[in-house]
């Protein structure tokens, strides 16, 4: 089947189902150019509700701010009238002015104050730690549909970092963004460490560690720092053809994606704890 790159991005909206992700994937590992295609459309997806975060209002004009105050004022010491005992009459040209004004400094003021609070996490706790779990998720989705793109002869073609200058690498990044680093050994499970790469998500510095192992696709581990973050324990998931080991841990995402099992995650898990 010959897709097309809206067939593509209707696979990165999660719009297939089980079959057509499966057969998607299936002429995925065995078609290059559908590889190239996909990648390169997917590196071009930009997270809108992270644009929408990232938005900023204009600044409320102090001068602005002082006759939003005096109307407020004027109003509040103005006597109280009933209803029935108001006369009706046309607004002058002032109260009209007044009104305008009064109506979209509040409006901007509200506006600020309620963006101030979703960007600063000002909300309860419980909305702070489900917006961290959000987070979590949309990081494990994301590496997970990046490195279903890989296929093995890919991976054999990739440069290969030798272990010292891959340490090296992380130490620079440790000294910069303060984020724990490591190499895990996952050979006794037959994997080769291929080489690491410094990568990004919402802002924050993603470490990607790649290993390789024989006839299997390879392996990530990936792990990004994000300040006040709760732990959150192992997760077991499963997303396109690969299993995945995801946790939280001194405010650290740990994400471990490979074509093994469960059991055999929970124990790269157990290394790559002893590991930090």
């Amino acid at each position: 089947m010959r897709y097309t790159e809206e067939d593509i991005l209707e696979y990165f909206d999660g719009q297939f189902d089980d079959k057509q992700t499966a057969e998607f994937l299936s002429q995925l590992r065995t078609d290059p150019e559908l590889a190239e295609l996909a990648k390169a459309m997917q590196a071009s997806q930009v997270p809108i509700e992270l644009a929408y975060q990232q938005a900023k209002l204009p600044p409320v004009p102090e001068s602005l701010r002082v006759k939003v105050a005096a109307l407020s004022d004027a109003a509040s010491q103005a006597p109280d009238v009933s209803t029935d005992q108001r006369p009706v009459k046309k607004w002058s040209s002032l109260g009209l002015v007044a009104s305008l004004v009064c109506g979209i400094g509040l409006g901007a003021v509200v506006m600020q104050q309620v963006q101030t609070s979703l960007v600063n996490g000002l909300a309860s706790p419980q909305a702070s730690s489900n917006n961290a779990q959000q987070t979590h998720l949309r990081l494990v989705k994301r590496i997970a549909d990046y490195q279903s793109l890989y296929i093995e002869n890919t991976v054999a073609n990739l440069s290969t970092t030798r272990v010292q200058d891959a340490q090296r690498l992380l130490e620079k990044i440790q000294s910069n963004d303060a984020v724990s680093v490591g190499i895990p050994d996952f050979s006794e499970f037959g994997y080769d460490f291929a080489r690491a790469q410094e990568l990004g998500f919402e802002g924050d510095t993603l470490i990607q560690l790649v290993y390789r192992k024989p006839g299997f696709p390879p392996l990530a581990f990936c792990y990004m720092r994000s300040a006040n973050t709760p732990p959150q324990e192992l997760q077991l998931s499963q997303y396109h053809h690969l299993q995945s080991a995801s946790w939280v841990s001194d405010s650290q995402h740990y994400v471990l994606l490979a074509d093994e099992p469960n059991a055999i995650l929970e124990q790269m898990h157990t290394i790559a704890v002893a590991t930090f």
